[in-house]
Order: C-alpha cells, then sequence, then structure tokens
C-alpha cells in the first residue's frame, strides 16, 4: 500500500469546480501515495477495507464535513478495532466545520506537498490527537439534530446548492 492514501469526493463542491483537482493529487503524492475517487459508498467501503488490509501511513480526505463522516464511518468497522491511520483534512467541501475547528487554514495542495514532503523525508506528521464519535453506526467528528439536520437536508435536497440556497432557506 502507498505510503499516502488521498480520499477524494468527486461530488464535493470543490472537486465539481475542478475536475482536474484528483489529477494534481497524484501528481504532488507521485510514487508515495495513490489517488482514489470512489463513486459510490460500496466503493468506499472496499477502499476502506483495503485500507485494512494495507494500512497506508496517512489518509489525506479531500471534500467536506460530509466526506469526513462518510469516509470515517468506512473506515472504522473495516480496522475492527485496530487504529486507524492518521487523518489529513484537505478542505474541499460546502462545510469544512472539522478543519476549522482544527485551525487547518492551509490551500489543499500546500497541505498534501508538505505531508508527502514528510512522508519523503522520514519525518514524523505532526498530528492532533481526536476522539471520534459514534451514533450507531455512523462514525464523526459532528453531528447535527433538529434545526440543522432541517436545515441541511432541505439545502441539499433540491440538487443544486450554494449561497443563494443558503441564503434563501434563512429568509
Amino acid at each position: 500500500m502507498s505510503q499516502v492514501a488521498v480520499v477524494v469526493n468527486p461530488r464535493s463542491r470543490a472537486n465539481r469546480r475542478n475536475p482536474r483537482i484528483a489529477a494534481e493529487f497524484q501528481a504532488i503524492v507521485g510514487e508515495r501515495g495513490r489517488v482514489h475517487a470512489p463513486k459510490s459508498l460500496e466503493e468506499l467501503d472496499e477502499l476502506a477495507a483495503e485500507f485494512a488490509r494495507e494500512p497506508p501511513a496517512v489518509v489525506a480526505v479531500h471534500g467536506g464535513d460530509g466526506t469526513l463522516h462518510r469516509t470515517l464511518t468506512a473506515m472504522v468497522p473495516s480496522f475492527g478495532g485496530r487504529p486507524l491511520p492518521p487523518i489529513a483534512i484537505l478542505c474541499g467541501g460546502t462545510m469544512n466545520v472539522v478543519a476549522s475547528s482544527l485551525k487547518i487554514r492551509e490551500r489543499p495542495t500546500t497541505f498534501l506537498t508538505s505531508i508527502v514532503e514528510a512522508a519523503r523525508s522520514g519525518q514524523p506528521l505532526d498530528t492532533i490527537r481526536r476522539r471520534c464519535l459514534r451514533f450507531g453506526t455512523k462514525h464523526g467528528f459532528i453531528f447535527g439534530n433538529g434545526l440543522m439536520a432541517n436545515f441541511l437536508g432541505e439545502y441539499y435536497g433540491a440538487g443544486s446548492y450554494g449561497p443563494a440556497r443558503a441564503a434563501w432557506l434563512l429568509l
């Protein structure tokens, strides 16, 4: 397994705006890693099982909070109680609350480059240890209910979303 595994959500806002981002990430990781863009939750589950069989040194997730939640939800059961590899959050979604709370402000390409350079030189990664929340079979760092859950359901339910849709819903 590669030292750096990058999971890209092809449907996240940043990846729809720049469909070449996966190729850009692959150019950054080169022979030190591999970029994956699962097209379904089933493909994500298969990828998580692959990671469990041969754990990468780090898993970088490019998308928003939902992508991070889905990736963790797939990985935790695959690892069967064993520790997960470090997870790097490459901001690329509609909501990046977890990354913001960890003060991750670097552009995804800059952050990924620093991760690959650390792997190449054998330097340890700077990590922040956080406990993952579990809600039934779901895993992540934030969960919402009530107003937040209803808002997000309406926001994403129409098929098109963005700042104008959010403002309209708030009004």
